[in-house]
Order: C-alpha cells, then sequence, then structure tokens
C-alpha cells in the first residue's frame, strides 16, 4: 500500500506491548504474550485515527485497547488492519512452563520478554531504528538494565518509554497481543488477521542462579542476564 510519503531510514519504530497478566498463580493468566510492531510512526497515527473514526463509540479520544474494545469495534480493526504496512514478531510463554520464572521480579520477567521480541526481531532493526516500549512494564533500575544490554547487542537508534494511551504504535501492539492472547486460548477469530507474524513459543526455559541470574532455553542459548 502507498501511504502517501516516501519512507526514509530513521522512520522506523519497532513498538513493544504485551498481552496477559506476569502472576504465575492458578489464578493467573495462563500465556504470557509479548509482541513487536515493526512499522512507521505516520503509519501507526494514520492508522488510529482511521479505525477511531468507524468505531461506534462516543469518544472519538479513548485508547484502543484489545480488553476494552467491543466486539464490532474489534471487527472494525482487524479488517483494516490489512491496510497498515507492517512486520510483527511474537514472544509467548505458557506459564505452566515457567516455573523458573517465580525465582525473578515482575519486572525482570518482562524485561527477559522485551529482550526476546527484540532478539527475535533484529532482521528488522537497523542503526536508525528506535524501540517504543510501553512504560508501566517495569521499573526505572531494570530498564536502564535492559537499555544497557539492547544497545551493546543490537543495531538500535534509540529505546524511548512512552504512556500507552498517547502512543498509536503500542495501541496497536497491545491489539494484536491481545489477538494472539485469545487465539491461544482457543478463539482465534482476530489473530488469523495478523500477517505477516512471526511466532515464538518458549516452552523449554531454566534459570540459571549461579553468580548472576539468568535464563536460557534448553539448547543453552543464553537470552537475559539480570544482576543480584
Amino acid at each position: 500500500m502507498n501511504s502517501g510519503h516516501k519512507t526514509k531510514l530513521g522512520d522506523y519504530f519497532l513498538f513493544i506491548d504485551e498481552a496477559g497478566d506476569f502472576g504465575i498463580s492458578d489464578k493467573s493468566s495462563r500465556h504470557l504474550v509479548f509482541v513487536g510492531i515493526r512499522c512507521t510512526l505516520q503509519d501507526a497515527n494514520r492508522f488510529i485515527k482511521k479505525c477511531r473514526k468507524s468505531f461506534k463509540w462516543r469518544s472519538k479520544n479513548r485508547e484502543v485497547r484489545f480488553t476494552k474494545l467491543s466486539e464490532l469495534n474489534k471487527n472494525v480493526f482487524f479488517k483494516k488492519l490489512v491496510s497498515l504496512k507492517y512486520n510483527a514478531v511474537c514472544c509467548y510463554a505458557p506459564k505452566s512452563t515457567l516455573k523458573c520464572f517465580a525465582k525473578i521480579t515482575d519486572s525482570e520477567r518482562r524485561a527477559f520478554m522485551i529482550g526476546r521480541v527484540v532478539s527475535d526481531a533484529v532482521q528488522y532493526l537497523d542503526p536508525f531504528t528506535r524501540i517504543e516500549i510501553d512504560a508501566g512494564l517495569y521499573k526505572k533500575d531494570i530498564r536502564l538494565e535492559l537499555e544497557k544490554e539492547l544497545k551493546s547487542k543490537y543495531a538500535i537508534h534509540s529505546i524511548e518509554h512512552k504512556a500507552s494511551h498517547s502512543s498509536s504504535g503500542l495501541q496497536v501492539g497491545d491489539m494484536i497481543a491481545g489477538a494472539i492472547r485469545a487465539s491461544l486460548l482457543g478463539n482465534d477469530v482476530f489473530a488469523s488477521t495478523v500477517r505477516p507474524l512471526h511466532t515464538i513459543s518458549l516452552e523449554n526455559l531454566k534459570l540459571d542462579l549461579g553468580r548472576n541470574k539468568k535464563i536460557v532455553i534448553e539448547s543453552g542459548e543464553e537470552i537475559m542476564k539480570f544482576k543480584k
């Protein structure tokens, strides 16, 4: 689709958001889902504005969130999604296989999942790419630690944190993450429209509590370290 402007280096963002709670008790959600949406800020803004105009609601300024929209408005969003030029990376983990997560904090769980999304999205990154993450996802000390590690590993321009209600890209991410989480629970109505989508399931994790905390996959590949 021709969005009406010439895309150049520096236009692209990787927007990262999630769906599901971070608890690991029997009462928590069954999956932890994080997505990275790579698109331009201009395209994300135009797309959300177009969706709002078509939604059946009174307020035109309401945040677009999967858990807050009616089924009618969700249908509108995902039918229009084909008009957005984007790439999507999804990283999800079944809670039943994440017993090791009990030994790290909520912020560390979030940082681990964000790190994994960036790792899986590396094919879309360049030195001009900016990463935007929901500011409410994790504490400042973990945030700074993660930023340092990501910048040392990947070619990215900057990492920014923003409230989701003021970011069209994060709202697109929330909707796609919500649709994927719903599909994991058996409702594939909306997730089936998300294309292209690169999906990674993290089912074989273990926690090494040696000198540094670190999460590794079964093959031994190190994913993310946390200071004790």
